[in-house]
């Protein structure tokens, strides 16, 4: 009896262990998608190296990014809302993006396939927690004139 008990005991535990279901490890998209899905504050912006932050067009800029991850549709387009922009600006008040092809982890599109689609760079920093976009945007203005909007954009957001 007292020999029974650790093979009891050793075949309860090797059974166990085979029964538990690992999950999967988290696709790169999905990752990112949880740090990315927020409201950003915007901290600094320029347009070809000039800031445009001095003037008060910006001082309530927020970008919010919302979205749920599928597993069943990994290349799924996530929704986007801006609120606080000026009158003239790269950004509609919303639209759709999506993580870029091959680049996950620093490349977004937003609105593909639209007349404002944009490539955008992006970097996460973590401590604190600081989201870094760029794009080069040569659409129209959004409400206004191509001039105002067009060239090199670095947007910084807490």
């Amino acid at each position: 009896m007292q020999k029974l008990f650790p093979i009891s005991l050793f075949l309860i535990s090797a059974l166990s262990l085979v029964s538990c279901k690992s999950e999967p490890d988290p696709t790169i998209q999905e990752v990112q998608l949880k740090k990315l899905v927020r409201t950003w504050t915007l901290n600094s912006i320029e347009l070809d190296g000039v800031n445009k932050k001095t003037s008060s067009e910006y001082n309530n800029f927020k970008l919010t990014l919302s979205g749920t991850y599928s597993t069943a549709a990994p290349d799924a387009e996530y929704s986007y809302s801006v609120s606080g922009r000026p009158q003239l600006s790269p950004w509609p008040s919303s639209g759709k993006w999506k993580f870029g092809t091959g680049t996950p982890q620093s490349q977004i599109v937003r609105d593909a396939g639209t007349d404002n689609e944009v490539a955008v760079t992006y970097s996460l920093q973590e401590n604190p927690l600081q989201l870094t976009v760029s794009f080069n945007y040569q659409g129209s203005g959004i409400a206004g004139r191509t001039s105002v909007v067009k060239g090199n954009w670095e947007l910084v957001f807490n």
